[in-house]
């Protein structure tokens, strides 16, 4: 008798499971498919737009200091992208002075996605000798001006601290 009392129970308790757990329409997701790719600064959007610190040694000869530029769409693309970067002082923070140009070299300003990839990179190579290790707040800004046609992300630009040791 009990155990016919159980299993109504279990029945039931079953039924009920199925019906409220039905498929429904559910909005709370964001359909990423049909959205637009959009070119960034991936440091930039991982540390929040905020200053990141570089340091380099004294004693060696000119340094990498490498951006990346990424593509962040559902797909890649099938042609070649080139983005454009710049240095850009103005939005420079007062608390921070601009890298003397005589302390970088860039060859290119242009970082290229190849087709079928998400990455390019430009890269500046630091002359520490010029920087010197008396001055701690040289600052390098670094934005994308054009990502030929592509839209461009919130996560647009990069301030290094660059700081020899």
């Amino acid at each position: 008798m009990k155990r016919k009392k159980h299993t109504k129970i279990l029945v039931a308790f079953l039924a009920l499971t199925l019906i409220l757990s039905s498929c429904l329409k559910d909005d709370r997701y964001t359909d990423l498919s049909k959205g637009v790719p959009l070119v960034e600064l991936p440091l930039a959007a991982y540390q929040a737009n905020k200053v990141i610190a570089t340091s380099y040694t004294a004693a060696s000869g000119t340094q990498t200091l490498s951006v990346v530029v990424n593509l962040a769409s559902v797909n890649t693309l099938n042609t070649d992208l080139n983005v454009t970067l710049a240095v850009d002082n103005t939005g420079l923070s007062a608390s921070y002075q601009p890298l003397p140009t005589t302390a970088y070299i860039v060859s290119s300003l242009v970082a290229t996605i190849p087709a079928g990839q998400r990455q390019g990179t430009v890269n500046f190579q630091i002359n520490p000798t010029a920087v010197g290790t008396t001055v701690k707040n040289y600052a390098l800004r670094v934005v994308i001006k054009d990502a030929s046609g592509q839209q461009i992300s919130n996560y647009n630009t990069l301030v290094y601290n660059v700081q020899v040791k």
